[in-house]
């Protein structure tokens, strides 16, 4: 999983679990190297809240919003600066460096894999669908909501489909439309990797009947940036000609094919 630098949870600093003072957070944010943190809320979704703080060579501290746009630092230090943008819990995570194969999309994003597992006990494939996400150039995140794109997955090869979609948008796009990468037939890095990874994780939690991975891939493999217990289905089915409805009908008393 990525590196946790610190949690902000009611107003006050958390690093491994142990509470920090103001002035251990500045030491912390001082010692570090130059950076790009995510600010990730704990509550929202679609990629809503996020902001980026980066650290500068001149050791000051941007804020960033996820569509690149500068947010207002005030003049009372980095901690103050947190506490005016955080409204809610927020964890900061140190931005991964990504397999430069997959970067070549749009390096400007971490571009995640969406894989969406079932629950273990009532099917044999855990893996029901999958998707690539890749943002636009000069944004910080690849969720579809916020302007990025979907590219299924064929789950058994690990290449890309022939084309992508947007939210709201009817096009197909055959290429990255800021880099001109071509989709089809792309196999994804690491993919036997990422499925035995998802497949161990599955397992042990049972109780969960469906989960949306977010998995990114870095120059070491696959990593699990996060697991939505509440995911959507509509990135995974938003290329391929056919849904995955059947892999739901154990669930449904009244499905038909």
């Amino acid at each position: 999983v990525p590196n946790v630098v610190f949690r902000y949870i009611n107003q006050r600093f958390f690093v491994m679990g142990k509470e920090k003072t103001e002035e251990e957070m500045h030491t912390l944010l001082h010692n570090l190297p130059c950076c790009k943190i995510f600010a990730k809320p704990s509550t929202e979704s679609c990629a809503k809240g996020i902001f980026i703080l980066s650290k500068e060579e001149n050791g000051r501290f941007a804020i960033i919003s996820s569509n690149g746009v500068s947010l207002p630092n005030g003049n009372g230090g980095v901690i103050n600066a947190i506490r005016c943008v955080c409204e809610e819990n927020y964890q900061f995570e140190v931005q991964l460096k990504q397999d430069s194969r997959w970067a070549q999309f749009c390096p400007d994003t971490i571009n995640t894999i969406r894989m969406l597992t079932i629950n273990p006990s009532q099917t044999k494939e855990i893996i029901v669908a999958a998707a690539a996400r890749f943002g636009r150039m000069g944004g910080y995140v690849d969720n579809t909501a916020q302007g990025g794109m979907a590219v299924n997955i064929n789950i058994c090869t690990g290449e890309l489909f022939d084309f992508g979609m947007r939210e709201y948008d009817l096009k197909q796009y055959f290429e990255h439309p800021d880099t001109k990468c071509v989709f089809s037939h792309t196999k994804v890095p690491y993919w036997e990797d990422i499925k035995d990874l998802i497949h161990r994780v599955s397992i042990i939690m049972p109780q969960l009947k469906m989960i949306g991975w977010d998995i990114a891939l870095t120059e070491q493999g696959p990593i699990i940036v996060e697991m939505n217990t509440g995911t959507g289905v509509y990135s995974v089915q938003m290329g391929p000609k056919y849904g995955i409805a059947d892999a739901f009908k154990e669930y449904i008393p009244t499905y038909t094919q």
